[in-house]
């Protein structure tokens, strides 16, 4: 084999790996901040067990079913904008019942989910029946993990995205959209978001607020191996922590719970007076559920057990 071919498969190779790696499989985020991230809302939606036959785009029988004189629920239309199937939801926003009425009317909860599509066409076409948008919208978009062109044709043609690239909106709302691309796991999404201007706003404030947390409390809920580069760049970029991050939930593994704690030491500079209150507050925890994970020298090392084993 040539050199190259052989270049040429081990680019192609490595290029699928990285987009294997670059999106996260779906799960449920615990923290409130990330409801709507990491393909939380299309992925682990409801809607697509509870209507199969939109989920697997079968429009013929939902229009027989229709002319037989039932009518659907509205979650049947959701469920076809959920996946993105335009020319299905321009057919049933068409249907009347027996006296002329629209059987599904156009509204902002519609346009939401043809958001967690990522389908641009479905989006335009409801835009041009003036269907109503909401803040959320963008939010939608960029938590269920699409692409970069599809996020910078939402900040320019949504219009929620446009107050947004603008300078507009509530200063707690950047930092959210920012939040919700940490919760996606995507590296370069959140750091073109950034440049964008969806940065660290506390970045030159002396004090915390927990608004001020939320970005890397979410980088530490992401599985490790896409938390690790997430959470140093964000320490790198000055994103304000504090011990507050020493958590984890009942879903990490134990490699998820050791990489983070470790990583978190290593990069962050804790107050002492924080670590002792925690070591104090959490004595109970640490002696009987901490101490089976590390290291007893490393806890030491870090101050959450002291050498004397004094408490």
């Amino acid at each position: 084999m040539s050199n190259k071919m052989s270049n040429k498969m081990s680019n192609k190779m490595s290029n699928k790996m990285s987009n294997k790696m670059s999106k996260l499989s779906p799960y449920t985020p615990i923290a409130i901040h990330l409801k709507h991230s990491n393909i939380f809302s299309k992925f682990n939606s409801k809607l697509q067990k509870e209507n199969p036959i939109a989920t697997k785009n079968d429009i013929n029988t939902i229009i027989k079913v229709i002319k037989m004189g039932v009518i659907p629920s509205y979650n049947t239309i959701l469920t076809f904008c959920l996946m993105g199937y335009k020319d299905s939801v321009e057919e049933l926003l068409k249907c009347e019942n027996n006296i002329g009425q629209k059987i599904f009317p156009l509204t902002g909860k519609l346009f939401s989910h043809a958001c967690m599509s990522g389908n641009i066409s479905l989006i335009k076409f409801l835009q041009e029946k003036e269907c109503e948008e909401d803040e959320l919208d963008l939010i939608h978009i960029i938590g269920n993990g699409y692409s970069k062109e599809t996020i910078i044709w939402a900040l320019k043609n949504l219009s929620f995205g446009k107050i947004y690239h603008l300078g507009g909106g509530y200063l707690s709302d950047y930092t959210c959209i920012l939040v919700v691309a940490i919760g996606t796991g995507n590296l370069d999404t959140v750091k073109f978001l950034m440049n964008e201007g969806f940065g660290n706003l506390s970045k030159n404030r002396n004090y915390i607020t927990y608004g001020d947390l939320t970005p890397l409390i979410s980088a530490c809920e992401l599985p490790f191996k896409y938390g690790e580069r997430m959470i140093t760049y964000l320490i790198e970029q000055d994103f304000k922590y504090n011990i507050n991050l020493l958590s984890w939930t009942d879903t990490d593994s134990e490699e998820d719970i050791v990489g983070k704690w470790t990583l978190l030491f290593k990069l962050c500079k804790f107050d002492k007076n924080e670590i002792e209150t925690y070591r104090v507050t959490h004595i109970e925890w640490i002696e009987t559920v901490v101490k089976k994970k590390f290291d007893e020298e490393w806890l030491i090392n870090v101050g959450l057990i002291n050498n004397l084993n004094v408490y």
